[in-house]
């Protein structure tokens, strides 16, 4: 009677094994099968998501080339300038282009396709308002700043177009919120099914185990690089600011002694040395003096890059007039007819704004020397909504247009040292303060006949 119970028990067993063995192949499978269908939801999902961050894209795109176009049409307005009205032309042939890929990837979308209609016909609109601020300029030429002919329907049209753009991203972003949903269900799905096919295989378990550790640890290796890394950046940066103060402050000790011992030699040695020897160690204690001032300017326009804004309502009357009476103190006996028109106030640094002024001024007397009369013209007026724009004209040697491009950069002479005395930082110097407040500039010059710089920056309102 034991043996046959055995050998059921045996066989029960067995029956057991293989029905176990068979229901966790069944259930494997059917985990396979329900895994490959949620891999391709998920990847469906994602592709819908990629979708979605492609139409913001191209929105975002179209406003970009917006932008483009309406500071190029108002540099033209402003200038008068050629290139602007170029470039002004170039983008707006762009824009169709941006429009029909949008066009593309709304196309299954009802809502979005009627919505992108009425962006065309907003972007017509204000195409057909600046060509008409466009042809004013060129058929009225600076006349055409006169209050008279601005008006806010510009900055209403490009509102407009702002808010379609708005519309169909806002209209994206929801789509965006149910599909980032929808793919981080199914990503908690093969979650589940991966721990599912784990319990049931330690083989796989420990494969996949093994794998999700190794690749949190290259995570977790990537993240701390990371981390040092941008800890070694601030540091470095640090320390760059330290040794650029520590070179100026190592730099200028030598060049005092270079001075200092020139100076002693000829109050001590005069007439051993004679007059030869005598301009050799005055060009020595000029190059010295040289080499001080450019340290100052460097350290200057490294201070630019990294200080903060300190921005309030600037009179920039008071402060132009300021300015120019410092200056003109280390020009005593220069005959100077210098007008100095009404100016806006500004938001911006006074400090920084001041050392605008002081180099702009100080370049226009410079370069104005040797000329009889001596004539420098400043004003400014509120060009457009939320911006003003001021101006330095004078009659002296002027430069060529040619190397525009180079007047604005560091070390960068259009004029011999030996004729102008510099350290070629000035202007580099101006054009980071103005950029850092949000403003533009631009300058036209011929050679002889004088020189035009003109920036903007953001006006005052009371209100």
């Amino acid at each position: 009677m034991k043996m046959p119970l055995l050998l059921r028990s045996v066989a029960d067993l067995s029956r057991r094994l293989l029905l176990g063995m068979a229901m966790a192949l069944g259930l494997l499978f059917a985990l396979g099968a329900f895994s490959y269908h949620n891999i391709q939801k998920q990847a469906a999902a994602a592709g819908w998501v990629e979708h979605t961050y492609q139409v913001a894209t191209a929105l975002q795109n179209v406003v970009s080339s917006m932008q483009d176009t309406d500071t190029s049409q108002r540099m033209f307005v402003l200038s008068g300038t050629p290139s602007y009205l170029e470039a002004y032309e170039n983008t707006v042939r762009n824009v169709p282009a941006q429009l029909d890929l949008i066009e593309r990837l709304v196309a299954d979308n009802p809502k979005q396709h009627w919505q992108l209609q009425h962006l065309r016909s907003s972007i017509d609109d204000r195409f057909t308002n600046s060509r008409v601020r466009i042809e004013q300029r060129q058929q009225l030429g600076t006349a055409a700043l006169d209050p008279k002919y601005l008006n806010s329907l510009g900055v209403k049209l490009m509102g407009i177009v702002r808010s379609d753009v708005q519309k169909m991203i806002d209209d994206e972003n929801i789509l965006l919120g149910s599909r980032l949903a929808q793919l981080r269900v199914t990503r908690w799905r093969s979650v589940v099914i991966q721990s599912l096919g784990g319990l049931l295989s330690l083989a796989l378990l420990t494969a996949v185990f093994a794998g999700m550790v190794r690749q949190i640890q290259r995570a977790n290796r990537a993240e701390q690089e990371i981390q040092r890394s941008n800890v070694q950046l601030k540091e470095a940066n640090a320390e760059m600011r330290a040794f650029s103060y520590s070179v100026a402050h190592d730099l200028r000790a030598p060049l005092r002694a270079i001075s200092g011992f020139a100076q002693v030699l000829v109050e001590d040695n005069g007439a051993q040395i004679g007059e030869a020897g005598r301009r050799t160690l005055d060009r020595i204690t000029a190059n010295a003096s040289k080499m001080d001032r450019l340290i100052d300017d460097l350290l200057t326009l490294s201070k630019v890059s990294i200080q903060s804004l300190h921005t309030d309502k600037v009179e920039m009357n008071e402060l132009v007039r300021s300015v120019y009476r410092e200056i003109m103190e280390s020009e005593p006996g220069r005959q100077i007819e210098c007008e100095i028109a009404p100016l806006p106030p500004a938001v911006g640094d006074s400090s920084l704004l001041r050392q605008v002024w002081l180099n702009l001024i100080s370049n226009a007397l410079k370069f104005t020397r040797g000329r009889e009369p001596v004539r420098i013209e400043i004003g400014g007026n509120i060009a457009g909504p939320e911006f003003a724009t001021y101006f330095i004209r004078d009659n002296g040697v002027g430069f060529d247009m040619r190397y525009i491009d180079k007047l604005f950069g560091a070390f960068q002479r259009l004029h011999h040292a030996k004729d102008f005395e510099g350290t070629g930082i000035g202007l580099a110097l101006v054009h980071r303060i103005i950029h850092r407040h949000g403003g533009t500039i631009w300058a036209e010059g011929t050679e002889n006949k004088g020189a035009f710089f003109a920036f903007t920056l953001p006006e005052w309102s009371e209100g």
